[in-house]
């Protein structure tokens, strides 16, 4: 065989493995979904971050309420949304900030 030959022969097969790479990436299950999935993961990975933080806050809550009787005692009466006698219990609606309370006289008026 010729070197020309020889070179055209392995450039000809070069070329055919990168127009199979090429065709098996670009199909459907090939690189569109393996980036779907590592978005996928990303999300996943967030939403995991999101419940260790939320684990943690609960941990801490949970320590508070075993070492402070006053706090356990807040804290079952919010959850039953009873009050103490004397106090004032505002209940907002789902998803509503509590405003802050507005100042009365000169500079409450200036703003």
């Amino acid at each position: 065989m010729t070197p020309l030959l020889h070179k055209l022969a392995l450039f000809t097969a070069a070329m055919f493995c990168l127009a199979a790479l090429a065709s098996a990436l670009l199909r459907p299950q090939g690189v569109p979904l393996m980036l779907e999935k590592y978005r996928e993961m990303q999300a996943m990975e967030k939403e995991v971050s999101l419940l260790r933080e939320q684990r943690h806050r609960m941990a801490r809550e949970v320590e508070r309420l075993k070492v402070s009787d006053e706090e356990r005692k807040r804290a079952v009466r919010q959850h039953l949304n009873k009050a103490l006698p004397g106090e004032t219990m505002i209940i907002l609606p789902e998803g509503q900030q509590a405003q802050p309370p507005a100042e009365s006289g000169a500079d409450g008026a200036a703003r």
